[in-house]
């Protein structure tokens, strides 16, 4: 009758060894992890500032420019361009945002008004 109640308990605190190890185990596995979560806290708080301080200031505002069709705008002012859209259209379409973007330079200087004038490509 003894050496079976011995038994048990052996093998119970055996157990509570083995869980006790695993546990350890387990917690080592999850500091990298904890590290890691309390890195992306800051960053979350930090990048809550940043966000807070950028919608502080006054944005910065743009005018966009798109010829939706600049082929056929380019064949209503030149008749050249009938003939060089087809072999060339890429380049005449660049041509014809370059004249947008001088013009519209031109029009601003003489309204007196300062502003910087670029071609984007998307």
């Amino acid at each position: 009758m003894l050496l079976p109640m011995v038994f048990l308990i052996s093998l119970f605190v055996f157990l509570l060894l083995v869980l006790y190890f695993r546990t350890k185990k387990f917690e080592a596995s999850l500091a990298p992890l904890n590290e890691k979560i309390a890195f992306l806290e800051n960053e979350l708080k930090t990048e809550k500032l940043r966000w807070d301080a950028d919608h502080l200031r006054e944005p910065e505002m743009f005018v966009t420019i798109s010829i939706p069709d600049p082929l056929e705008l380019a064949k209503q002012r030149s008749s050249l361009a009938k003939y060089v859209g087809h072999m060339m259209p890429l380049t005449l379409k660049r041509k014809v945002y370059e004249e947008v973007m001088k013009e519209t330079i031109v029009e601003l200087e003489r309204q007196g008004v300062v502003g910087e004038v670029r071609v984007r490509y998307l």
